[in-house]
């Protein structure tokens, strides 16, 4: 029997329904365009959802890595940028308690945060120092290191988040389809027409890529642009009074969270693998390398919390100038991208998918021009 199949009719059709996807489907919505949304995934599947929920402004690095690749002013944007992010995720409602901070593990790392607090007026950073002693009794145990506590610096419940993103645009009169895999764009007449399994169809004037590494499938310009890189992840069981904080750490390669329940997640130190992770896209992968670090972090720094319960891994997707990709592709005026977050998204996914709204609506994106793709032509 012959597969019937369904159109969709928007003004617009978005590939991915994590934080960017739907960021611009809301903003998108909310301007009077007609929106249709497909992702492969089920809700709550995307990176975001089952991350550690950070969200700082700038980078995971320390600040002045940042302007030592972008230059102060542009650094300074940069920040900007990110500090509008961060306050549209909070707007969502479902922040932590408790102070986020940027921990260094050892002497040669409170030397960055020395260096990062030389740069902080000039990039738009208010930051405090806290103590090893101060770090030690919020932790209840022993310390690695100082620490900074940047303002405007969070930590959510990022399930939470993308299921109030997620009626928000249902509300606003997104179609949003999940678990329907695209496999196929094409060029018409009149725009673009998505084809997804099932026989699914969605026509429209525009599309936006917001899926992740697994748009270079659909899209050869950026098969040489985006990496797929595996994050592993471990949570603890809740606890009864555990510290309440968010915190990265060894320049950005440990983050963790605590929410109201005591509950923690804890994630990173990709570098105990050759490779960094690079190239994985097997989430289901043992990881054993990693896995030992990573409880060794727990029973070392983290003892305060409950015993670990669950591991998973999460495939994230970085560029190949490790800056998001948010803009028109270059050469196709009605196709754009919103994608290459890292494990950032918190910090950058949906100011760049409000971004991609403004632009498409007429109005100024208020993006910074080095995150356009254009720059990597």
């Amino acid at each position: 029997m012959a597969q019937l199949s369904m159109t969709l009719q928007g003004d617009v059709v978005i590939v991915g329904a994590g934080l960017g996807g739907l960021g611009a489907a809301l903003a998108l919505a909310q301007g009077g365009a007609r929106v249709v949304v497909l992702d492969a995934r089920g809700p709550g599947d995307d990176g975001f959802s089952r991350g550690v929920g950070l969200a700082l402004i700038g980078t995971e690095e320390h600040p002045h890595h940042l302007a030592g690749g972008l230059g102060v002013e542009r650094a300074a944007e940069y920040v900007a940028f990110t500090r509008r992010s961060v306050a549209a995720l909070a707007a969502l409602g479902a922040v932590h308690p408790g102070p986020t901070l940027r921990i260094a593990f050892g002497a040669r790392e409170e030397g960055e945060l020395d260096a990062g607090d030389a740069l902080a007026d000039a990039l738009g950073l208010d930051r405090v120092v806290w103590s090893q002693d101060q770090v030690a009794e919020l932790l209840r145990g022993p310390a690695p290191g100082a620490a900074r506590a940047s303002a405007g610096d969070l930590h959510v419940n990022p399930a939470e988040c993308m299921s109030r993103l997620r009626e928000a645009a249902i509300s606003a009169g997104v179609d949003l389809r999940h678990n329907a895999p695209v496999l196929a764009v094409e060029d018409d007449a009149d725009g673009v027409v998505v084809l997804a399994e099932g026989g699914l169809i969605a026509r429209a004037s525009l599309m936006v890529y917001a899926a992740g590494w697994a748009m270079a499938g659909l899209e050869p310009w950026l098969w040489d642009k985006l990496s797929p890189v595996r994050t592993r992840h471990m949570a603890a069981a809740p606890r009864p009074g555990a510290p309440r904080l968010g915190a990265t750490a060894q320049y950005g390669h440990l983050n963790l969270s605590a929410g109201a329940d005591g509950a923690l997640r804890w994630a990173g130190l990709r570098w105990a693998t050759p490779h960094l992770e690079v190239g994985e896209t097997d989430e289901a992968a043992p990881t054993p390398a990693i896995d030992a670090r990573l409880d060794a972090v727990h029973d070392r720094t983290l003892a305060a919390f409950g015993p670990k319960v669950e591991a998973w891994s999460v495939v994230h997707t970085h560029t190949c100038d490790n800056l998001p990709l948010v803009g028109p592709l270059p050469g196709q005026p009605r196709r754009a991208l919103c994608l290459g977050f890292r494990d950032q998204q918190g910090a950058l996914a949906l100011e760049s998918g409000r971004a991609i709204a403004r632009g498409i609506l007429g109005e100024d994106p208020a993006l910074p021009s080095f995150l356009s793709p254009s720059r990597l032509v």
